[in-house]
């Protein structure tokens, strides 16, 4: 019995379709020269960079013009940060990241402030990176429900974004994270309040189509349980049934350590009428709290953390120790206070889909790591200096 085979060609691998931003970064690898005045890249120099078809190439540059991710305009060219690719990458690879952003210092700035005001021009530059990162990507789309946290980081990037060109897309909401907490600079150089209230509606102005804004309006220690439950209720924090949404597509916060310069230390440490008064309900845990984070931080560790006002245990590293006792004592303070913010809880937190960090400096590296390696919070853009990206990735 003779059975005969029939050759077939061997099937061609079906290619992944593009996604939105790398419609953009092809849109923008082609015309980026036009900046130096130089001429545009040609579709085989593109074809070379990102392995496509020429006509893939083409049709993704047309198509980012046509659903206006990109255009092309004359504009003055805001301050862009130095960054600093290889760390970059290692950053990626390592944790579940789509982009990060790392900046290299600022040439002989640091020296000539004090510590405080160091910080504030690293936050400020952060800032400026995220904002040059963000008017260049797909970030934000049609639809989106983006969350936006208080304090520096999210402040100095929803401020440097009025440099670049609007963002375009539509149907979009903004939505606060946090009641106020008065939070400023840390060197109290600026007269102004860095709270999410303040930021959504600054963000708002940031867009080229109308979008809907989403406050808060209450401080994020209300007086008792009542009031924080009536508040959730009223606003988005209560859920779905009033609003649509339980939680946000999108998340813009920073991460704090309760150390130096953080508002609830500082509300502990010095006297301010008006923060005794909002945090009353939990000044006995805080001020316990903020006395074992005095006692066992050091230059690169801080015992405490924040995400968006979330407070969490930071487990220190092998050259630090901290008695099982301590993190008990630790963790119950934790609880305690967190369960009386008016903040997006941290089950919310973990449902978004897209959290973006910007953060930086050193004692912060230990509480990064921690979060990036944490699975359930999904956070896919990361925005630090280098000196931090070098301690998390150490």
């Amino acid at each position: 019995m003779r059975v005969s085979m029939k050759r077939s060609g061997a099937k061609r691998k079906a290619r992944r379709e593009l996604t939105d931003e790398e419609r953009v970064k092809i849109a923008l690898a082609r015309y980026s020269p036009l900046r130096e005045g130089k001429a545009p890249r040609k579709t085989k120099e593109l074809q070379e960079i990102y392995h496509r078809d020429p006509s893939v190439i083409s049709k993704a540059v047309v198509e980012a013009f046509r659903k206006g991710l990109v255009e092309i305009r004359e504009v003055d060219q805001p301050q862009r940060p130095e960054r600093i690719e290889e760390l970059e990458q290692k950053l990626v690879s390592c944790f579940d990241l789509r982009t990060a952003v790392v900046i290299s210092p600022a040439t002989g700035v640091g020296s000539k402030l004090d510590p405080a005001a160091a910080a504030d021009e690293l936050h400020r530059r952060l800032g400026q990176a995220l904002a040059s990162f963000v008017s260049s990507s797909a970030v934000f789309r049609d639809g989106d429900i983006i969350g936006l946290g208080s304090g520096r980081g999210v402040f100095y990037t929803v401020e440097a974004l009025r440099d670049f060109l609007p963002l375009r897309a539509v149907n979009v909401r903004l939505v606060s994270l946090t009641g106020a907490l008065f939070a400023q600079d840390h060197a109290k150089k600026m007269n102004l309040r860095l709270d999410a209230d303040i930021h959504v509606n600054l963000f708002g102005e940031r867009f080229a189509h109308p979008i809907e804004v989403h406050e808060l309006h209450a401080p994020i220690v209300p007086s008792d349980e009542k009031e924080l439950l009536a508040i959730r209720k009223r606003t988005w924090l209560g859920g779905e049934r009033r609003y649509g949404f339980a939680f946000p597509t999108h998340s813009l916060v920073g991460v704090g350590v309760l150390s130096r310069g953080h508002k609830l230390f500082e509300a502990v440490t010095s006297t301010n009428g008006i923060l005794d008064y909002i945090l009353k309900p939990i000044h006995p845990w805080l001020k316990s709290l903020v006395t074992i984070c005095a006692e066992l931080s050091s230059a690169r560790y801080c015992p405490v953390a924040d995400i968006s006002n979330n407070l969490f245990y930071v487990k220190p590293p092998m050259d630090i120790p901290v008695s099982d006792a301590k993190e008990r004592q630790i963790k119950k303070l934790i609880e305690n206070i967190n369960r009386k913010l008016l903040n997006i809880d941290d089950a919310q937190l973990q449902r978004v889909v897209t959290i973006i960090v910007v953060a930086g400096g050193l004692q912060k590296a230990c509480a990064l790591r921690q979060l990036l390696n944490d699975e359930r919070y999904k956070i896919r853009v990361l925005c630090t200096d280098r000196e931090t990206a070098q301690e998390i990735l150490a």
